[in-house]
């Protein structure tokens, strides 16, 4: 994968992840709801967990190996890598799961951001 090349889509996918969570905020804050009111049936999990999960279920993929180096030479980082790239990145994906510091999730470097 050249970086060079990918790097401003990864830019965009952890702005906008980023971005929309807090938009979420923000209207839920608007409706006044509580985390209790957020949960989905039958998932223990939080809104922001759900949120998360919604976005990596989002580049969800299979590779055929004939298609695996047209994937490496695309603007976009392959699926696992964007997403894994993206929610370290993200301060409230390591507090939704409880992400140790320094753990690969949760990076005892700082995270990188532009906005």
């Amino acid at each position: 994968m050249d970086g060079n090349q990918t790097k401003d889509e990864n830019i965009a996918d952890s702005g906008g992840l980023r971005e929309a969570l807090s938009a979420y905020y923000r209207h839920a804050k608007e409706l006044n709801l509580s985390p209790k009111d957020e949960k989905m049936p039958g998932l223990d999990l939080t809104p922001e967990q759900l949120y998360f999960m919604g976005f990596a279920q989002l580049w969800c993929a299979s590779y055929k190996e004939r298609h695996y180096w047209e994937e490496l030479k695309n603007e976009h980082t392959v699926d696992k890598f964007r997403v894994l790239g993206a929610v370290t990145n993200i301060e409230d994906f390591s507090k939704a799961y409880n992400c140790r510091v320094g753990s690969k999730m949760n990076p005892a470097k700082s995270k990188c951001r532009v906005w």
